[in-house]
């Protein structure tokens, strides 16, 4: 039986053509009309949590001052970038009203419902909630092994009860800073995740089986609501099999993207650049939706590819003049 080691699935030449088909498909869930309400729902139960997956593979890093400076540095720098540039458009070009207030609350929040008001993109979202996933994680790495345990027994709780507390206070959680009920909910399936790729020896056939399993669950839950932007999560007690359903689909559709990705390699320069596309490609759109707002389907595709490709062609240049050190620092 033909065995691919777990390591060749993480190395950087296989991440790029993951995280390549990842940004496709967000761009392709964020082109209005291209995809049905029901779709949009399916693509975010995993494409966007396996990208906050990723660090659970990688980061090592400890909780002190220097490593929380370099990831503030590192994630916040074109959060500010992109929220001044999506703020002064949305200022110009559709509400020329300024709330400082309301401006400056999302922006220290950042939260999905909070940017979609005051700047016309909820995508940045992902940026504060990286962060706080990140501190998350760089507490685990300081601790001693029981103390990671207990920390371990406390995140798992808070996944699997935290929608308890959603659903009654749900107008609390659009005001949680950095989207920590996203970070809290999530730790332990990049956990279950990072513990897969560690300690068992993943073959071909475990792959197709976890990609049936995916299918077959995505296919179960397709037309459900479910939306890691939405403070609204399943819980152990209130809806137990919903729970069990969407861990299931995010940690199958990451196994499952990861392994389909390798047919990809032509998507290996959009994940090189993912960063700045993620950043770039919502502006890109609202712009074409100004010259173009058609919803016919060969319109819409051609929209698709537009914003792919000019996505990646402007954070080429962004690093070809070395704007990426001001704007997308190390």
């Amino acid at each position: 039986m033909d065995v691919i080691k777990n390591k060749e699935y993480i190395s950087h030449e296989h991440m790029d053509k993951f995280k390549g088909l990842l940004i496709i498909l967000i761009i392709y869930g964020h082109i209005k009309g291209l995809t049905s309400t029901e779709t949009q729902n399916a693509l975010y139960t995993f494409h966007v949590s396996s990208f906050l997956f990723l660090p659970f593979l990688f980061n090592t890093d400890k909780f002190n001052y220097t490593n929380i400076l370099k990831i503030f540095r590192r994630y916040y720098t074109p959060y500010i970038v992109f929220f001044t540039i999506a703020f002064l458009a949305y200022f110009i070009f559709i509400n020329n009203t300024v709330d400082i207030y309301k401006i400056f609350t999302s922006f220290i929040i950042g939260t999905p419902y909070l940017l979609r008001e005051s700047i016309g993109i909820s995508t940045y979202w992902f940026f504060p909630a990286l962060i706080f996933l990140l501190i998350t994680l760089m507490i685990y790495n300081s601790l001693n092994k029981n103390m990671k345990t207990m920390y371990l027994v406390v995140m798992l709780c808070t996944h699997l009860f935290i929608g308890l507390y959603s659903l009654p206070h749900s107008d609390i959680l659009r005001y949680a800073p950095f989207d920590l009920y996203i970070a809290l909910y999530l730790f332990s399936i990049g956990y279950i995740i990072k513990f897969i790729i560690q300690n068992i020896e993943i073959k071909n056939i475990h792959f197709f089986l976890v990609i049936i399993l995916f299918i077959t669950l995505i296919y179960i839950s397709y037309g459900g609501r479910f939306n890691l932007a939405s403070p609204f999560f399943p819980n152990l007690l209130s809806n137990p099999l919903e729970l069990l359903l969407r861990d299931s689909i995010m940690i199958t559709g990451f196994f499952s993207l990861l392994y389909l990705s390798r047919f990809f390699p032509v998507l290996s320069i959009f994940g090189k650049y993912s960063l700045g596309i993620y950043t770039i490609h919502p502006l890109l759109i609202q712009v074409l939706a100004k010259v173009n707002n058609s919803e016919i389907l060969y319109v819409l595709i051609i929209k698709l590819f537009i914003v792919a490709l000019l996505s990646l062609a402007f954070t080429m240049l962004v690093y070809k003049f070395n704007f990426n050190k001001l704007i997308y620092p190390r």
